[in-house]
């Protein structure tokens, strides 16, 4: 399976380090509108530039057009999202391995949007999450081929918490090795019962029986 990274826009600091790391577990590179000012600021190209370039610094813009990256401009005035399309033109390239990155930390109106075309991206059978510096996302579906997860709690980085958020709906979840066990428990988005579990386990294993699932990882 290949997989691509996506380096959207967030205001938060970029890592470079941690940038660098995630370039080298991918096949493909994609930025997303300033996604790219993060990129070169950590000495890397993407494969891929895409967006309406509204928040892009001009000069890193101008870089990599004339280092030969190419480009997909939108006009402003579009129904979808940076982010959005860039999902989009992932799965078009024939990757359905995807790693996020600067997805968090930003807009709340741009977080929700971007969680929720990531969500419908796994529920339509890829492998999702969102990788930052302090915490990690993994979509799984019951919907998808993705209904399960191993995590290994023994070795560092070790998660201090584990959490288990339903989307756009109810869910019905179990997970093993933590505090508070759950078997074939029904989450509600109006209900904060999967937040904050605590690994007890070398292992944590999670199945998502219903609906689909935002696991947290902190």
């Amino acid at each position: 399976m290949t997989t691509a990274l996506l380096v959207s826009g967030s205001p938060a600091p970029a890592d470079p380090a941690h940038l660098k790391d995630l370039a080298q577990q991918v096949d493909f590179i994609l930025a997303v509108d300033s996604g790219a000012d993060a990129l070169l600021a950590a000495g890397l190209t993407p494969d891929l530039l895409l967006g309406d370039f509204d928040s892009i610094d001009p000069t890193t813009l101008e870089r990599f057009q004339n280092g030969g990256v190419e480009l997909q401009s939108y006009d402003p005035h579009k129904d979808a999202t940076d982010i959005e399309l860039a999902l989009t033109a992932a799965l078009e390239l024939g990757y359905t391995s995807l790693i996020a990155t600067r997805v968090l930390g930003g807009r709340i109106d741009h977080t929700l949007a971007a969680l929720g075309c990531l969500a419908r991206v796994a529920e339509q059978g890829a492998a999702v999450i969102i990788r930052e510096s302090a915490e990690t996302c993994v979509f799984l579906s019951a919907s998808s081929l993705h209904t399960s997860l191993r995590i290994e709690a023994a070795t560092e980085p070790r998660p201090a918490f584990v959490s288990l958020i339903p989307w756009a709906g109810e869910a019905t979840v179990s997970i093993t090795g933590v505090k508070w066990e759950l078997d074939h428990a029904t989450l509600t988005p109006a209900s904060s019962l999967g937040v904050s579990n605590v690994p007890t386990g070398p292992h944590v294993d999670i199945e998502v029986h219903a609906g689909t699932v935002i696991v947290v990882l902190e």
